[in-house]
């Protein structure tokens, strides 16, 4: 007897996985899909077929938030590479060379959008290499732990903990984003390994974040303090008050004047 398979557009929601025959015994199969990424589907189909219209909405919906996901990451991206690597190093090149550096957006904009075409291809690239690495559920999951527990302990040590320093939390970011790329590289070698095999390749791929934000947290305090001791400048910086949650902000204020980004290379608009 062939299997049975969820109604598709059926006219009544009469299709459930349980069937009840008429002498009261009740029939149970297992749906069939190749990766379990399709559950939603099937469950659209069998539960939310009937509805006109219902399956193309979800899908819509599906690829809505997509698209609104995918556009934003790649702006912030774009937008992360101009202002943080390109302009500095501009602005290095100018005082390098003696000269101004200049305002230009007509050019800036179509360096952001030759960023946002290359990064564009990368993610299709990798959403493509993707398919075989499994859930993206899990993949996902795995790839904001592994990359966003290490920025977000970072950021939140520098709230809070006045001693920090700039190479203290670079090897904390460091070793916290090796640690869980370690626990997430070990899990998937010895996916479906039956034999001995380290504890800590068994933990599930939600923990990695808040490993990876417990190792930046630990190494960051630890590696800002041996700085301190072994580089005497880091003793004299001052940290501004504004960039201390209220809680542990000094009572008095510095009067230092900020540094300005202006003030390192004056831009000047180009006409």
């Amino acid at each position: 007897m062939a299997p049975l398979q969820p109604a598709v557009n059926a006219t009544l929601p009469t299709h459930y996985t349980n069937l009840l025959l008429g002498d009261g015994a009740v029939v149970s199969y297992e749906p069939e899909y190749d990766s379990i990424d399709q559950i939603l589907v099937f469950f659209v189909s069998s539960e939310l077929g009937w509805i006109p219209g219902m399956q193309g909405l979800i899908v819509a919906c599906l690829f809505a938030g997509t698209l609104s996901t995918i556009s934003s990451a790649l702006n912030a991206m774009t937008a992360v590479t101009l202002e943080d690597f390109i302009k500095p190093y501009r602005k290095w090149k100018a005082r390098k060379y003696g000269r101004p550096v200049y305002k230009n957006d007509r050019r800036d904009t179509v360096v952001s959008k030759v960023l946002t075409c290359v990064y564009g291809i990368c993610g299709t690239g990798l959403g493509i290499g993707a398919i075989g690495l499994g859930s993206l559920v899990v993949l996902g999951n795995t790839f904001l732990g592994v990359t966003g527990g290490p920025i977000l302990g970072t950021f939140g040590v520098g709230m809070v903990y006045r001693r920090a320093n700039g190479i203290g939390m670079l090897c904390g970011t460091l070793l916290g984003f090796a640690f869980a790329l370690w626990i997430a590289a070990g899990a998937y070698v010895y996916k479906g390994v039956s034999g001995e095999v380290l504890a800590i390749y068994r933990l599930s791929f939600i923990t990695y974040g808040f490993y990876s934000i417990v190792v930046t947290i630990v190494i960051g305090i630890l590696a800002s303090e041996v700085a301190r001791l072994i580089v005497g400048k880091e003793n004299i910086k001052r940290v501004d008050p504004k960039l201390l949650t209220k809680c542990v902000r000094p009572s008095h204020r510095y009067e230092e004047k900020p540094i300005r980004d202006d003030e390192e290379g004056e831009d000047v608009d180009a006409h």
